[in-house]
């Protein structure tokens, strides 16, 4: 066998395969942590409508500190994920006077369902 067909184990390979017990607890540990991790944040998912009741899509939804706005579907729907805390929510479009909900509280692992109101602007 020559040299290059020889590969020596990094010290990191060495410790692992030495010590299967080691290399248990960090495979435990890491798929213990991910249900922590999914659950790290809420969902706040929520309808925008209109005087009528009907849907409002296109309408641009923002959250004070939650990220970037995110636009309603067809059916004026709209979800997003958000760190746990209390938030604003507000719907705006052309056409309408935008809608702001205070104190939206978003939970862990949990969903919040919001509505909007948008009015015809004046």
């Amino acid at each position: 066998m020559s040299s290059a067909d020889h590969v020596v184990p990094s010290p990191a390979a060495r410790v692992l395969r030495s010590s299967p017990a080691l290399v248990a607890v960090l495979l435990l540990t890491s798929l213990l942590s991910l249900p922590a991790a999914a659950q790290a944040v809420g969902t706040l998912r929520g309808i925008v409508i209109d005087a009528n009741g009907a849907p409002v899509p296109g309408a641009t939804v923002t959250v004070a500190g939650g990220g970037p706005p995110v636009s309603t579907d067809r059916g004026g729907l709209f979800t997003m994920k958000l760190k746990p805390g209390s938030y604003q929510v507000t719907a705006a479009r052309k056409g309408y006077a935008p809608e702001s909900l205070k104190g939206v509280e978003i939970r862990a692992g949990g969903v919040k369902d919001v509505s909007l109101l948008l009015m015809p602007a004046r």
